[in-house]
């Protein structure tokens, strides 16, 4: 039997203790979306994941443990670079907080189904971010400008493709890389982080993650960890359901992050491949997209850091 269609009675873990949340310390961290790593953890875990991210070639697969559930959401296929803007990010965070409020036996919550009855709205809110990448992209084969239409494109062309659910309980899963630069992970967004959703103050857990495998980068480093090592802290926690909203990039590096593809054609056969290996999510569906103004002031932002050759990394 599929452990995903099993029942569980269990009541979720009670909530972290008030004197905690109202200190004047966690509330300063909760404003900068940077409150640290609490000790009462939830026995279903919902993890929003906006770093950086990209996917080693040829890395081996992530074979998870037994008794665990780990439903996620890709929002970019397989070799393709995510675009997304702050605000959009944190409306679809919010959204995504407020339905597990709303689901009070989320223990006993069949993941998948969760995931996929927000999807349509998930998707409607990353589309605006779509639509600025679109006006971006046109404004620049209008001057003559090609400067990251060769990730820019990609994505526009496969973002009805984007947004699947994989249920990887008792299989192997991708063993992804995310990455963040510490300083740009202080935001009014919650971006740049790895976010417990429904934990107490929605922690980032990028540094707890590191100060549990001996790793310190501070404030101003580049943070760097991977699937396995996540899923790792939160079993450690005594998480033992864990759903993974992942908003970042999925381009393909070699160890050092430099692209290992060169051209297009070459990329598009790596993707497909591992579309058809189940390992990336399952069917996907058109979504009807409504139209919405874009100022011309939003920033586009990509889940992606180029390689060290490459100079520094843009958003």
């Amino acid at each position: 039997m599929n452990k995903e269609s099993e029942t569980e009675s269990d009541t979720d873990t009670d909530t972290l203790d008030e004197r905690i949340t109202t200190s004047e310390a966690f509330k300063v961290a909760e404003k900068k979306g940077t409150s640290s790593a609490v000790e009462a953890w939830p026995k279903t875990l919902v993890l929003s994941i906006s770093t950086h991210g990209y996917i080693v070639y040829e890395k081996p697969s992530y074979d998870l443990p037994e008794d665990l559930i780990v439903v996620k959401m890709n929002s970019v296929i397989p070799s393709v670079c995510n675009f997304i803007l702050g605000e959009n990010l944190k409306k679809i965070n919010d959204f995504i907080t407020q339905k597990i409020q709303q689901t009070p036996a989320i223990n006993s919550t069949n993941l998948v189904n969760f995931c996929s009855e927000i999807r349509d709205r998930v998707i409607s809110e990353a589309s605006e971010s779509e639509q600025s990448v679109f006006a971006d992209t046109s404004e620049k084969k209008r001057r003559g400008d090609s400067e990251d239409l060769d990730i820019q494109i990609p994505f526009l062309h496969s973002f009805d493709k984007g947004y699947a659910i994989i249920n990887a309980t008792n299989s192997s899963i991708t063993n992804k890389m995310y990455s963040r630069e510490n300083a740009i992970a202080e935001n009014v967004y919650g971006d740049w982080q790895i976010k417990a959703l429904n934990v107490p103050g929605q922690p980032d857990l990028v540094s707890a993650i590191e100060n549990e495998n001996g790793r310190r980068t501070g404030r101003s480093g580049e943070a760097i960890t991977d699937l396995k090592e996540i899923i790792t802290f939160c079993i450690k926690k005594g998480s033992n359901r864990i759903l993974i909203f992942d908003f970042s990039c999925a381009n393909v590096t070699n160890e050092d992050r430099e692209d290992v593809f060169k051209t297009d054609r070459d990329r598009r056969m790596y993707a497909n491949e591992m579309l058809k290996s189940g390992k990336w999510g399952g069917q996907t569906k058109k979504v009807k997209k409504t139209k919405k103004r874009i100022k011309k002031h939003q920033k586009k932002t990509r889940k992606h850091k180029k390689s060290r050759k490459h100079g520094k990394n843009k958003k």
